[in-house]
């Protein structure tokens, strides 16, 4: 126990001296001491008390030979105390002002690389991540041939994981909060950023499920559309996965959309629909209730009627086309909204 008590006080004497000394180097004025004193503290691994006489010197020496070996250890002092950010900016300010040194190559890469290490995990802000990327292709762009091109291929490559990783977490987040037109905005972004993506199955096939809830949910006007985009979904999924462990399910969406735009092609074929005149009166029977809808046909009389027509209510436009009974464009006035067409249809009929 004495003999503890004894190494315990010339510890602290050592330390006491330690500390005595450096607070002179910190306050000697001669910039060689210094700078032999910071490198030895740095050979050390003392990268704290290095960094306070490099700090010191920056200013002084920056006209001097020593400028440059001086910002290359005040980078890695940094970097050495994991403090990412500054060393980043310290290398990236080695390449800058001394471009044509045996050492810019590194520094540029060490650059990247610090910023790579500041890269946060997916479920936070990924601003330093695409910074990451930005600086990690800067340096191929500048040292195409260097051995370190590789490297920066396969952390661009974790990289890319990580932003992917977040992007499908946030579509997946939005499908669960049943916003289905941002889940499958996100969706299509995904596969546009990452085509080669693990999740690429999954991603098509909630593209289909988003489409199908997203449709029963939409109004009269857009519901045609959107049936018709689960189906379209529907085919691209099993084009690239004709067995999946998905394929069950998206079939029953897909057979629900195909009924949903089958009833309506039934009803137009079992209604009496002519092209003939101007302002006809046609009524939507529905449960109990009579919807009064007014069409005024144009055949072909100038541009722009199409297009309005699809702009007021694309679901009725394609509802009225694919009758077969109207060439030209149509142009139509909603007078009440109809809440749902396609479950509460009991009859559509000319009233002349």
């Amino acid at each position: 126990m004495k003999r503890i008590k004894q190494l315990g006080f010339l510890l602290l004497i050592g330390v006491a001296i330690s500390s005595c000394k450096h607070s002179k180097l910190l306050k000697n004025p001669d910039l060689d001491t210094k700078y032999k004193a910071a490198l030895e503290y740095y050979n050390e691994k003392d990268y704290s008390r290095a960094l306070q006489l490099f700090d010191q010197m920056m200013g002084a020496i920056r006209a001097t030979d020593k400028a440059e070996d001086l910002y290359y250890h005040y980078a890695y002092s940094y970097f050495h105390q994991k403090d990412y950010t500054l060393a980043s900016y310290y290398f990236k300010r080695y390449y800058t002002s001394f471009p044509k040194s045996k050492r810019a190559e590194e520094c540029l890469f060490m650059s990247a690389n610090c910023n790579f290490l500041n890269s946060p995990r997916y479920s936070l802000d990924q601003t330093s991540t695409k910074e990451a990327i930005k600086e990690l292709q800067l340096f191929m762009n500048v040292y195409p041939q260097s051995k370190r091109v590789p490297e920066c291929n396969n952390l661009i490559d974790e990289l890319r994981v990580k932003l992917e990783l977040k992007d499908y977490k946030i579509a997946k987040l939005y499908y669960r909060m049943k916003d289905y037109a941002a889940s499958i905005t996100m969706l299509f972004n995904i596969l546009k950023e990452f085509p080669e993506t693990v999740h690429r199955e999954e991603i098509l096939f909630l593209v289909v499920k988003s489409y199908s809830k997203y449709a029963h949910l939409s109004v009269t006007g857009k519901q045609f559309e959107r049936h018709k985009n689960t189906t379209v979904a529907f085919q691209d999924f099993m084009k690239e996965f004709p067995a999946s462990k998905f394929t069950g399910e998206a079939k029953e969406l897909n057979e629900k959309s195909r009924d949903h735009l089958q009833r309506l092609i039934d009803i137009l074929g079992r209604s009496e629909i002519s092209g003939g005149g101007t302002g006809s009166l046609w009524i939507l029977h529905l449960r109990g209730e009579t919807r009064h809808l007014h069409i005024s046909l144009r055949h072909l009389t100038g541009e722009g009627h199409g297009t309005v027509c699809k702009e007021r209510d694309p679901f009725l436009y394609e509802f009225l086309r694919l009758s077969g009974h109207f060439n030209g464009f149509l142009e139509f006035v909603l007078l009440r909204q109809c809440h749902s067409i396609i479950q509460h249809l009991l009859l559509f009929r000319q009233i002349d």
